[in-house]
């Protein structure tokens, strides 16, 4: 009688622990499921602003390369008409020098938004395909 007692007992502590097992599969695959999704969207919204930071950038840069040509068109007006246009010479030079510094200094910074967004979208891809692995090697150690 003991003997059916514990083999029904054993029986009870085994499906128990399978159910145990099978909620925690089902509790870890929702959470990687919401981890993969957080990390999608950060991963979005970081795309985002970059692609945002760098239409600003080029819409600023636009804005000061057609302001110095104003500038350009009022110094060679200026120039003819003015006597003594000499001293502003010197002042639009410096001022020219100011905006090719920044100019250079923007366009360092725009490669390296560049080169930081292809980084995002190959992190992504990755992402995405190791996603797709991780979901095969579910599937094949479910039939397993």
């Amino acid at each position: 009688m003991d003997n059916v007692d514990s083999g029904h007992l054993n029986m009870r502590v085994e499906e128990s622990g399978e159910h145990v097992i099978a909620v925690l599969k089902a509790e870890k695959e929702e959470l990687d499921a919401v981890l993969n999704k957080e990390q999608l969207h950060n991963l979005q919204q970081a795309k985002s602003y970059l692609r945002q930071r760098l239409g600003m950038s080029f819409n600023l840069y636009i804005g000061q390369l057609a302001a110095e040509q104003s500038r350009r068109c009022l110094f060679a007006y200026e120039k003819r008409i003015t006597p003594g246009y000499e001293r502003k010479t010197t002042k639009e030079a410096n001022a020219l020098s100011s905006i090719e510094h920044y100019y250079s200094t923007f366009m360092v910074d725009l490669a390296e938004l560049r080169q930081k967004l292809q980084n995002m979208e190959t992190l992504q891809k990755e992402v995405e395909l190791l996603q797709r692995q991780k979901a095969a090697s579910e599937q094949l150690v479910s039939f397993a």
